[in-house]
């Protein structure tokens, strides 16, 4: 279940040390912390309560130490959020054949600025309903532009995280192409000019966030993308 961070400060514990605090929010509205620094913690001082604008209410937030949100969460995402950026995504599927990428297509209706996305499984999520060793395999993913003197590379991002990104601060109108493969890596197979990409099928997600409007994305499948 996720959390938000809402808000933070910095208020003198009852023996005068200073301690951080983070202000949660539950975002079902219920369900909130009891321990230390909680609605109804003897920990509060009237100077405190004030200084925070402490709410005792069911209400879904809650204030809590930063050490305990240490203890008891697992993951934290920064998400940077845009109120003029619209969110476009197809799913994909990688075919586990050796040598070969999965292309996307997105076709940009006019000039903007945003990030192409590739999504891979929760590992969060994964870990703890399904596998706990559950890791995401190694991906890479390499975005390019159709321009009149041939492809250009806008970027690349590689590695097992939940979410690889290519920032594109200047995406020009045209055409664009992100192509995604799962290499093996360096210690299952010899270096040589040839990548080899892991067998297994795997599924993902690649998206566009950007503040353009009508734009489009379809995937055009294995070895269909040629420069």
């Amino acid at each position: 279940h996720a959390y938000l961070v809402i808000g933070t400060a910095k208020v003198k514990n009852p023996n005068g040390d200073d301690i951080v605090l983070l202000k949660m929010k539950n975002l079902l509205g219920i369900n909130e912390w009891t321990g230390d620094w909680s609605d109804n913690s003897l920990k509060w001082t009237k100077e405190n309560i004030n200084a925070v604008n402490l709410k005792r209410k069911e209400d879904g937030v809650f204030w809590m130490s930063f050490n305990d949100y240490l203890q008891f969460y697992t993951n934290t995402y920064i998400c940077h959020l845009f109120p003029d950026y619209n969110y476009v995504c197809v799913k994909n599927k990688y075919n586990g054949a050796k040598s070969t990428a999965n292309a996307s297509k997105v076709e940009v209706t006019k000039s903007g600025s945003g990030y192409f996305i590739v999504n891979q499984k929760s590992t969060r999520i994964y870990q703890k309903l399904k596998k706990p060793e559950y890791e995401n395999p190694y991906c890479s993913m390499l975005v390019f532009r159709e321009t009149p003197e041939g492809i250009e590379l806008i970027g690349g991002d590689c590695g097992k995280r939940d979410r690889l990104y290519v920032e594109c601060p200047n995406m020009i109108e045209g055409k664009y192409i992100i192509e995604v493969s799962f290499p093996k890596s360096k210690q299952d197979f010899s270096i040589s000019n040839d990548i080899e990409t892991i067998e297994k099928k795997i599924n993902y997600r690649v998206s566009v966030y950007s503040n353009v409007e009508g734009l489009t994305i379809e995937n055009l499948g294995k070895n269909s993308y040629k420069n």
